[in-house]
């Protein structure tokens, strides 16, 4: 059976390799689009999460994940707001797919700092 981590790895190139696509296919790389740098960011967390050594890539993958989460969920209020939320739902679905990374993640950390904070 596929670990954690193996699955965060795979859920992360396959977030990142299209969201960084995606650029090139719509013109994404121009000084008036508000997602380009955010975009470019989500891309390098996750690719560079994937890639390293277990004990650094889970820290990296879990706040990976919660940008691209909140990167993603922002793109998809936009498709909302323009009433295409139809034309939105591969964004709909990575969404889902980061904030569920995220919080399985964070919930596998167990950070001494972590406990310690809620008491």
């Amino acid at each position: 059976m596929m670990g954690l981590l193996t699955s965060a790895r795979i859920v992360a190139v396959a977030v990142s390799v299209p969201t960084f696509g995606v650029l090139f296919l719509n013109d994404g790389f121009r000084a008036d689009n508000l997602f380009l740098v955010p975009d470019l960011v989500l891309c390098a967390l996750l690719l560079v999460g994937a890639v390293l050594p277990t004990r650094t890539a889970q820290p990296v993958l879990t706040f990976g994940f919660g940008f691209a989460a909140g990167v993603i969920t922002t793109a998809v209020f936009s498709y909302v707001a323009r009433g295409a939320l139809d034309e939105g739902l591969p964004t709909v679905v990575v969404a889902c797919a980061c904030v569920v990374m995220a919080t399985l993640l964070a919930r596998r950390s167990r950070l001494p700092a972590w406990r310690g904070a809620a008491s």
